[in-house]
């Protein structure tokens, strides 16, 4: 199998093949294996649409046994797939935040029809038929799709503004901003970076972008607090201190 005919199984193509099934938080895991290439793999399916971008393959992992697998996939898919009682909770740290925000945008629109903004179309007649199928629809800013579901969108949307506020009030706690911005400082290669500073607060914020400015410089141009400031310099200092281990 490739990857697309894969990703076409739907719930009831994957239950005829040997497979073990585990519920997590609602969604439906299969452990199945694909064969030679993609081998023992974890297909998610919720509402009875399969979801593709929370899948992972062995072939991702080939210095992994298939006992190691199992485990593997039933505790990443714990902590990255979510309930919508647990997208409105309290934030834990700054990687409960990334795992929340990259499920609302890239798994949870999956769980019924839609269109995405990124259809690849080869042929003008392929284009035509998009277009004309999304005249009807709402534009999903969130998922980056359109659908027919007025409802989803509206409770996808207010669940992307409940996370944001989340963030938002977690960003005050200072052990909470140091963890975010060392974590971005690692992400964008903080120490050989020429433009570091900018690309690591343009990740909480909007800032100019100057090439001959200081740390501090790029921080008064922010509407950060004197603790997320701190926070910042301290990350910082960690950083350089982590960076030369």
């Amino acid at each position: 199998m490739n990857i697309k005919e894969i990703e076409s199984l739907s719930e009831n193509d994957v239950q005829t093949m040997e497979h073990a099934k585990y519920l997590i938080k609602g969604y439906s895991v299969y452990l199945v294996d694909l064969g030679e290439y993609f081998g023992y793999s974890a297909l998610v399916f919720y509402n009875n649409h399969q979801i593709k971008y929370a899948n992972d393959y062995q072939l991702h992992h080939p210095a992994k046994s298939v006992e190691e697998l199992k485990d593997f996939y039933l505790k990443n898919l714990e902590s990255h797939l979510f309930t919508e009682d647990e997208i409105c909770e309290p934030l834990k740290d700054y990687n409960d935040y990334r795992n929340k925000r990259d499920f609302l945008i890239n798994l949870y629109a999956l769980q019924t029809d839609y269109i995405s903004y990124y259809a690849y179309c080869k042929t003008e007649e392929e284009r035509q038929s998009i277009l004309k199928q999304i005249k009807n629809m709402y534009r999903n800013e969130v998922g980056k799709c359109w659908m027919s579901d007025k409802d989803f969108i509206d409770k996808h949307h207010s669940l992307w503004r409940t996370l944001s506020e989340r963030n938002k009030t977690a960003m005050e706690n200072y052990d909470y901003c140091k963890s975010a911005f060392l974590y971005e400082m690692f992400n964008h290669e903080y120490g050989i970076n020429w433009q570091a500073d900018w690309d690591v607060l343009n990740c909480f914020t909007r800032v100019e972008y100057k090439d001959s400015d200081s740390t501090a410089k790029y921080l008064e141009r922010t509407n950060f607090s004197d603790i997320q400031k701190k926070a910042y310099f301290d990350a910082k200092i960690d950083y350089f201190k982590e960076a030369s281990l």
